[in-house]
This record gives structure tokens, sequence and C-alpha cells, in this order.
């Protein structure tokens, strides 16, 4: 598990996962964790988080040599990372591509039952279905996805140049 608390520990990150992978890869974390994420700043003083206008994806920018999509969940659904004793300790942070990583499959073909006396069926003088499926999922590639937490992430330093604006006295000389 990789702790990230820079910018750079994100791009250490992603160094990890194999590139052949790297062409379906999503950032996936919580709604506070992309909140954090959404506040980092590039050396420029833009945002490392945009939005695309004409896809309206969010990516993350990495200094300009590569976007990422990021996929946000729910607290509710993707919780924080806690202690035993419940309290608050980092956001999740997950970054790979999925499709690889877990796959879903029929474990028994769908099976269909009609009835028109069961339940409500019969009052209502009409015909149920009921349908049966049995999905089961499996890892299929456990290094297709990095798995990291970060409480705070640093944004990179700014990059400025000290300026001097010519004084009156200076400009006429």
């Amino acid at each position: 598990m990789t702790l990230i608390t820079k910018l750079d520990d994100i791009i250490d990150a992603l160094g990890e996962l194999d590139m052949a992978l790297w062409g379906g890869a999503t950032l996936l974390t919580n709604k506070s964790g992309f909140l954090t994420l959404a506040k980092v700043r590039m050396s420029d003083g833009s945002r490392a988080m945009n939005v695309d206008p004409r896809t309206q994806q969010t990516t993350f920018n990495m200094d300009g040599m590569q976007y990422i999509n990021v996929r946000v969940v729910e607290d509710r659904y993707l919780s924080n990372n806690t202690t035993v004793g419940g309290k608050y300790q980092s956001h999740p942070f997950y970054f790979g591509n999925f499709k690889e990583f877990i796959h879903m499959y029929d474990r028994q073909q769908m099976s269909l039952l009609t009835s028109n006396i069961a339940d409500k069926a019969f009052r209502r003088n009409q015909t149920a279905i009921r349908a049966l499926n049995r999905f089961d999922t499996k890892i299929w590639d456990d290094e297709a996805m990095i798995s990291g937490s970060f409480d705070k992430v640093e944004s990179q330093p700014m990059l400025m140049q000290a300026v001097t604006a010519p004084t009156s006295t200076d400009s006429g000389k």
C-alpha cells in the first residue's frame, strides 16, 4: 500500500503499474478524497485536476505528460480508512485497469420461472416471472491495480521569477 503525501508520490505510484495497462487505467477515490485532490495545484498555479470540456470527464494532469481518468464514489460506498476505534486516518486511492484486475462471470445459466398462482399474480390475474442470475467475480490480474492512501497532498512549489519594474529615474537615463 502506497502512502501519498505530495504530487510526486502519485507519479511514483503510477510508475508501479505496467505500461500495457495504462490505456484503460483509472484513478478511483471517494468523494472526500476527490475534494482533497481537487485542491492540489501545479507549479504554475493551475489545478492538477481538470474537467475535459469535450467529454465532461475529470482528468488528473501530471505536469502535462499524462492524463488519468478520475472516478469518484460516494463515501458511504467507499469509506475512508479508519482505525479500529473508528477514527479517520486517510482517503482511499486506487489506480489501475479494473477491467483487467477483476472479471465477472456467469456461474450458471439464467433460470426463468413463470407462475400465475404465486403471491399477488393470482389476485391480479397476471403471470409473474422470476429470473435468477448467478454471477461471481474473480481476481484476474492482481498486478493491474495499485492501492494507496492519502490524507493531504501537497501542491508543487510555485516557480516564480522576481521581476523588477523600472523606476521613473531609470527610464530617462
